[in-house]
């Protein structure tokens, strides 16, 4: 399905919506393409391709706005997903933040697609799947718990009452493998490695030693003595903290509701004067880069927190306009189904200037974390975590041993004053894009 098809749909849907009276209506249409291999306990467990096609619209009856969708995208199921839009529309109460729909911008960034990505064979999947799969267990210490690989196209129009047209498509693949170990009945918790790409299958190689290394080194864990330590986050283990708490109270919606603890510290010190945070939608090769966000409002590069000073939150149109600000281009939707709420793309932590083994070498007595079990249920309002650090290794002073049943408990937002040091070696996992970063100190326990 082409992205002339999606519009010519989207101008139906918007067509259908004014002649009912409908003066200011939007249409979200996305059509996706998927191709995967996975592995399940030293098999490959599936092997499939998918696509899926779905319309959402929203439509606003003077203050009253209503939501509906359809995932078959032929004119009787479009007509009938905008009637049960304004049904909903006119059964609610006047929302009176509700100030309309965003007009047209000039973009100021580009979609990434590449045809190597979008032509990439199933049989190609199947092959590294296999050659990871294959790689991994040559140590016949090591199960493949779950792992495989991955493509994906998606084609994205938005089209509205206000002029808006934005039509993006975008690829990305990625290769991921959990493992354990087992050596004389001590057996590792699971770990794990991934790599996504905009532009090409990754090297699956990387995935299967970085993996392998973890796994291996988790076996035959120590003790754990202090109880107050330095500990050092790697990209996976800061990634997991800080998506429930840090990105959720730095979007305008907690923020006007009062729900974020920074919703009054605007240009105060929140963090270490070592920390920046940069949300960049246009990062070259980022994996949630795109010329558009979810509303069709070009994407772009906003600091959130400046040398430890907090400058800005992420909005999108509706709840920047209830902040007496313009949308940062951060409206996502996580489907057709579901109406726009707001998100980060690419969150840039800068880059510091220490290498991770002078942190390992340096360290006197230390935590290396590269995984949190638990973090779903910190607390986005007051910050507060209590999770176990899985995978996680004692650092003494260049030698790295593991440790298992260790509680890490602490305030997400008080560490942001306590960063001591920021390393230089850049990654992104999920929407994080940083090094690794030591904390000075974060309460242990060991169970």
């Amino acid at each position: 399905m082409t992205l002339e098809d999606l519009l010519s749909n989207a101008y139906l849907a918007l067509e259908k919506a004014k002649s009912r009276g409908v003066e200011t209506a939007e249409v979200y249409i996305v059509y996706s393409e998927k191709k995967g291999v996975e592995l399940h306990n030293n098999k490959v467990n599936r092997i499939y391709t998918a696509t899926d096609a779905g319309l959402g619209v929203r439509v606003a009856i003077g203050r009253k706005v209503g939501f509906s969708y359809t995932n078959i995208l032929d004119e009787n199921f479009i007509v009938k997903a905008i009637e049960n839009a304004i049904s909903s529309a006119k059964s609610i109460p006047e929302d009176i933040y509700w100030m309309g729909l965003p007009a047209k911008e000039a973009t100021v960034g580009g979609d990434i697609y590449s045809p190597k990505i979008a032509y990439t064979d199933i049989s190609k999947l199947v092959e590294v799947s296999k050659t990871m799969l294959s790689s991994a267990v040559e140590d016949k210490r090591i199960t493949v718990v779950y792992g495989g690989s991955s493509t994906s196209v998606n084609s994205k129009v938005v089209v509205n009452s206000e002029g808006i047209e934005a039509a993006t498509r975008s690829t990305v693949a990625g290769v991921t493998l959990e493992l354990v170990a087992n050596e004389a009945g001590d057996t590792t918790p699971v770990v794990f490695d991934l790599l996504f790409s905009r532009v090409e299958v990754p090297d699956y190689s990387i995935v299967v030693s970085k993996a392998l290394e973890k796994a291996l080194k988790s076996l035959h864990p120590v003790k754990l003595e202090k109880q107050e330590i330095p500990v050092v986050f790697t990209q996976i283990a800061l990634e997991e903290l800080w998506n429930f708490t840090l990105m959720l109270s730095l979007r305008a919606d907690a923020v006007a509701t009062k729900r974020s603890p920074f919703h009054n510290l605007l240009n105060q010190e929140i963090a270490s004067t070592n920390l920046t945070l940069i949300d960049n939608g246009i990062l070259p090769l980022g994996l949630y880069t795109e010329s558009y966000d979810d509303e069709g409002v070009p994407r772009r590069s906003t600091t959130i927190i400046e040398k430890g000073i907090l400058k800005n939150f992420i909005a999108d149109t509706y709840w920047g306009r209830r902040m007496g600000l313009k949308s940062t281009g951060n409206a996502v939707r996580t489907s057709y189904s579901q109406s726009v709420r707001i998100g980060f793309t690419n969150l840039i932590v800068e880059l510091g200037t220490t290498k991770p083994e002078e942190v390992i070498n340096d360290l006197s007595y230390g935590l290396l974390v590269d995984g949190l079990q638990g973090a779903h249920s910190s607390n986005p309002e007051s910050g507060e975590f209590s999770v176990v650090a899985t995978p996680a290794w004692l650092i003494q002073k260049g030698e790295v041993k593991p440790v298992r049943g260790v509680m890490l408990a602490g305030n997400a937002y008080e560490l942001l004053k306590k960063v001591y040091v920021i390393c230089n070696n850049v990654e992104q996992k999920g929407h994080l894009v940083a090094p690794w970063i030591v904390f000075e100190s974060i309460r242990t326990i060991q169970r």
